[in-house]
């Protein structure tokens, strides 16, 4: 009975070894998978990080390229392709001097260096990582030209016609398209040129200096005028006033009729004379052809004085400007202006461009300390509020440099953007200091202003300028602007303008692939 108990445990623990080996089995098999997934896992890390690492440095490649052909450009030894080793790039630069192009394919580009009549520069890099991954960049720059002698005084860039009810403007007076029509009293101290469209006189006007003009002169309908200078004219001169008073002489390529008033000096037409006696001091010519002689033409006037796109991020004015973020409660940000400044800074910047609404520059007046610029985004109206009389002892007058954005940098053209309106400006009296209004927007109804520098406007669709006093100033930004006053002055070939600076711009678009 013992040796039968024996043998039956015995078997029983036999069967037991059995199930604890297919136990091991099994855990040995769950772990080699865990182990092998984890492996898995391991080296398909490793690869995705080796791919990741590969596409990262071809994008640095690229963007590599990018660089250098920019430094290339911005050091006056632009080429239109190159390559580098380390990171391994090669790039190809392309310009044009139309819209902004939308692909580096645009049939709009060229392979070529930006030149003045450049609008735009596109830079496309392609990049290659250690493993063989590559990765394009195209980047589109806009291409500035700043002309440092460029002549101001355009009284504006009004893009239509304009009336100045009872003005006051000293400086040469530049309209570059439309009509000008005198029918109030005012009084131009300088030049006059019309570039495009007619001169007309209905009320007291003053001009000393000369009228240029490219259409017809009509001195008559009771006009009450005085030009101390001649007028010239593409197209027919009328003087039919007895109050009308021309200190030079009347040049027509069309006819000359004077029925009243009195000239000076000569009359000469290019087509019929009909003049009255005494009305004419010198010599009348008749078809003589053309004989209107534009010095500066008429031609290098309009575009001596085209619009000039100016740009409003910080780096393009200047490495010497105290940089303020502008509040966009439109608060006061007179206490900028008069702070003292500690090298290398010069001048003071207020930046709005962080603003998504409509901007105020406030200032509540006092003393001016140095020359300040106020930046406003395209997409915002700006409003100029100045309560108080802006004073300074600096010789010259500080500077105030008021910029609003315009919507498309390089197409010579002011851009309002679509919904924006008009700007404002409101000052005191009188001010110690010269002031530059930007704006592709254009200025709305003011009365009574005293103005005292640079007005630099696109045409807003109303004549809305009532009993406005200008005083064109020399104004200059480095590297900017520089704004004379003279047309003639800035068209001398023997004492030409600064040459363009030429430049640039900021990055509007960049695209990876």
């Amino acid at each position: 009975m013992l040796v039968i108990r024996t043998r039956g445990w015995r078997g029983r623990r036999d069967d037991d070894r059995g199930a604890v080996l297919v136990t091991v089995l099994i855990v040995m098999l769950v772990g080699f998978i865990v182990v092998a997934s984890i492996a898995a896992a391991v080296v398909f890390t490793i690869g995705a990080n080796q791919t990741n690492r590969d596409r990262t440095g071809a994008f640095v490649a690229a963007e590599s390229g990018r660089d250098a052909a920019v430094a290339a450009i911005a050091q006056g030894a632009c080429v239109t392709s190159g390559s580098g080793t380390d990171p391994d790039y090669t790039f190809r630069v392309k310009t044009t001097t139309g819209a902004q192009p939308a692909s580096f394919d645009d049939p709009g580009l060229v392979s070529a260096c930006p030149t003045i009549d450049s609008r735009f520069v596109v830079i496309e890099s392609t990049g290659t990582g250690p493993a063989g991954a590559t990765s394009v960049v195209t980047s589109v720059y806009t291409w500035q030209v700043f002309y440092p002698g460029q002549p101001g005084g355009t009284m504006a860039y009004f893009d239509g016609a304009f009336t100045a009810t009872q003005s006051q403007y000293e400086g040469d007076l530049v309209m570059r398209s439309g009509n000008y029509e005198c029918n109030a009293q005012s009084t131009i101290t300088g030049d006059l040129w019309l570039t495009s469209g007619d001169f007309s006189v209905s009320a007291k006007c003053v001009i000393d200096g000369s009228v240029y003009v490219r259409g017809n002169a009509n001195l008559g309908n009771g006009a009450d005028v005085s030009i101390t200078g001649d007028v010239v004219a593409g197209g027919s001169i009328s003087m039919t006033s007895n109050k009308a008073i021309v200190g030079g002489s009347l040049t027509a390529n069309g006819a000359i009729n004077t029925t009243a008033g009195s000239a000076a000096g000569n009359a000469t037409a290019g087509g019929a004379a009909s003049v009255a006696p005494g009305t004419v001091a010198g010599t009348v010519t008749a078809n003589a052809g053309t004989p209107a002689v534009f010095n500066p033409t008429l031609e290098k006037v309009f575009d001596m004085t085209r619009w000039l796109d100016v740009p409003i991020d910080r780096a393009t004015w200047g490495g010497d400007v105290r940089w303020f973020e502008g509040p966009c409660n439109g608060t006061d940000v007179m206490t900028a202006l008069k702070q003292p400044l500690t090298a290398p800074y010069t001048r003071v910047g207020i930046d709005y461009t962080a603003c998504t609404g409509p901007v105020t520059v406030r200032l509540s007046g006092g003393q001016v300390a140095h020359d300040a610029l106020f930046l406003v985004p395209p997409a915002s109206t700006m409003s100029i509020v100045i309560s108080g009389s802006l004073t300074s002892v600096l010789v010259p007058q500080p500077q105030l440099f008021f910029i609003h954005g315009d919507a498309v940098l390089g197409n010579d053209a002011p851009d309002c953007i679509t919904g924006s309106s008009t700007d404002s400006l409101s000052l005191p009296a009188t001010a110690q200091v010269r002031m530059m209004l930007y704006s592709p927007c254009g200025l709305g109804s003011v009365s009574h202003i005293n103005f005292n520098g640079q007005f630099y406007s696109n045409y807003d669709g109303d004549e809305k300028w009532v009993h406005p006093e200008f005083t064109c100033q020399n104004m200059a930004w480095e590297p900017i602007l520089g704004l004379g006053c003279s047309v003639k002055d800035a068209a001398e070939d023997e004492t030409p303008p600064p040459p363009p600076t030429q430049q640039l711009g900021p990055l509007i678009t960049q695209r990876e692939r």
